[in-house]
């Protein structure tokens, strides 16, 4: 699937980057920086997680969609299905630290299962 399988009215609001392949949102963002739209007669969806179910199909239970290029854009496959955990770990890598829970969890002599 592609972007010209996306609704027009979303399409629309969708500016490929050539050199990232990002998808930039043009419309409106949430004060965090996401794209957000209404779609279906949902108001506030946020538009990577809208983009990436009409075009991969929905989120599965219990997940969220994590950016991979951190930069808040709408191309699905710049998105996984991760849980918060994930993203956290994520930002902590792309960051160049360690996550502070980790840190914390070795201080105490803690395993990762616990």
């Amino acid at each position: 699937m592609s972007i010209l399988d996306l609704p027009k009215h979303i399409r629309e609001k969708i500016c490929v980057n050539p050199i990232t392949g990002c998808w930039d949102w043009l419309a409106y963002k949430n004060p965090d920086g996401y794209g957000q739209l209404t779609f279906n007669g949902k108001p506030g969806l946020r538009a990577h997680t809208v983009v990436y179910t009409i075009l991969k199909g929905p989120v599965p239970d219990g997940l969220q969609l994590n950016h991979k290029c951190k930069h808040k854009c709408v191309n699905p496959d710049h998105v996984y299905p991760g849980t918060h955990g994930d993203n956290i770990d994520d930002y902590y890598r792309d960051k160049g630290q360690p996550c502070q829970y980790q840190n914390v969890r070795q201080k105490l002599n803690l395993s990762a299962e616990n």
